[in-house]
């Protein structure tokens, strides 16, 4: 007490406002910060109630998208894909100077409720031409979604010449009826 009595008005001056602010600092970290923090909570919550509040119209406009995706992507009858396949392949190979090389049966597979076939065609000729028939394949989408066209160069050791290759694979998706 004695130290404090020795002290001129203007150090008490300071040291009252010292203890003023570590008694802020402290207030304010034993009871406004939970508080603040409260009421964040309290807002972020309110926020998501109202995003929920939409949900139901929300489930029902993506379940809606979802059919009309399915509608796009997915035959319900069965198609003869490979016929049609050939068949763009060997008009479009006859005017654009392109070469049916290889064209194995169609790759089927089953995942949940759908039925996954896979053509793959490998054809011979020049870039232009080949992206051309990709091209056409992908604009028309009746034979399917490429999924995958891989370049390949042969070279040929008798001639010495070289042949540009295209592996390209056509997916198609079938909902199995139940």
């Amino acid at each position: 007490m004695q130290l404090f009595k020795r002290l001129s008005y203007r150090h008490k001056y300071f040291l009252l406002l010292a203890v003023l602010g570590l008694s802020a600092i402290a207030v304010y970290s034993l009871a406004i910060e939970r508080t603040t923090a409260v009421i964040g909570e309290h807002r972020d919550l309110l926020h998501k109630m109202e995003l929920l509040k939409d949900a139901p119209e929300q489930i029902a406009s993506i379940e809606m998208q979802l059919k009309q995706m399915e509608q796009l992507v997915a035959h319900k009858e069965p198609l003869d894909l490979e016929q049609t396949l050939l068949e763009q392949v060997s008009d479009f190979s006859q005017k654009h100077n392109l070469m049916l090389i290889e064209f194995p049966k169609t790759n089927i597979s089953s995942y949940q409720d759908y039925r996954i076939y896979i053509n793959k065609m490998v054809v011979e000729g020049n870039f232009k031409n080949i992206l051309q028939f990709i091209h056409n394949a992908e604009q028309g989408r009746k034979t399917g979604k490429i999924v995958s066209v891989q370049f390949k160069q042969a070279k040929d050791i008798r001639s010495k010449q070289l042949y540009l290759y295209a592996h390209i694979y056509f997916q198609n998706i079938q909902i199995n009826s139940k």
